[in-house]
């Protein structure tokens, strides 16, 4: 949590000089058994909002944000937000009065509202998030070293590697048109999540709608990567050979 939030509050030219901020948890991550939490202690005293730690503008606030719960929801370990995260109230947790749930009415917002839930929904409905939390059987590195883009890309898998899941975590409002990503396996990748997209807040880059498959080449895939953006794909396999 602490080094997450210190990486979050780099802007984003300077992340890159920060990079292992994110990229060491994995480090001890199977060492112990630990909740991730974005806690109450984090967004009181004067710390400010999850939303309040991010550099920017609202756009960039909110997409870094989103961003940042993709990186979350897809790290080993079980998972913990405080009430409030999910529609990213700009003020911190005050005890004396109840959340700002008028905050709901207003565009920004709802679509963090509507992300976080998409975001639980998919976790829940996908094995390779959760099922082998406690080892590098569900978890491999495909580059965690990119630092020069502040980009970080891994695969989480289930038990006996029946789902793989790509993760790519772009970190800077820069976009790429080919981003090359080396994967495990040649075949298909199908995009299920995508946090730029529009039904959330983000840019649309290159119309990334879900469902669109990639195809790898040599054990690459050429990804076009939105800015401040998340995405998780599914492999699906060989691609079937032309007869």
């Amino acid at each position: 949590m602490n080094d997450t939030l210190s990486y979050m509050e780099h802007d984003y030219y300077a992340r890159g000089k920060a990079h292992e901020k994110l990229s060491f948890s994995m480090m001890y991550a199977f060492s112990e058994r630990f909740i991730l939490p974005f806690s109450h202690d984090e967004v009181v005293h004067g710390k400010k909002s999850l939303l309040g730690r991010m550099p920017g503008d609202d756009w960039r606030r909110f997409a870094s944000l989103r961003a940042c719960y993709m990186y979350q929801m897809s790290h080993p370990g079980a998972k913990l937000n405080f009430m409030g995260n999910e529609y990213a109230p700009y003020l911190e947790w005050r005890y004396y009065e109840e959340l700002e749930w008028f905050m709901l009415e207003y565009p920004l917002h709802r679509a963090m509202h509507g992300f976080v839930r998409e975001l639980n929904h998919f976790y829940l409905e996908h094995k390779a998030l959760w099922e082998v939390d406690d080892s590098w059987e569900g978890f491999l590195w495909l580059d965690a070293d990119d630092r020069e883009r502040s980009v970080y890309s891994y695969a989480r898998r289930a038990l006996h590697e029946e789902q793989l899941i790509l993760v790519l975590l772009n970190m800077t409002p820069a976009s790429y048109e080919q981003y090359p990503l080396r994967v495990p396996y040649e075949g298909r990748y199908r995009l299920l999540l995508n946090s730029d997209d529009p039904l959330y807040g983000g840019s649309a880059y290159q119309d990334l709608d879900v469902g669109r498959v990639f195809l790898s080449e040599d054990l690459i895939l050429k990804l076009p990567v939105p800015p401040l953006a998340g995405m998780y794909l599914l492999y699906e396999g060989e691609q079937e050979k032309e007869a």
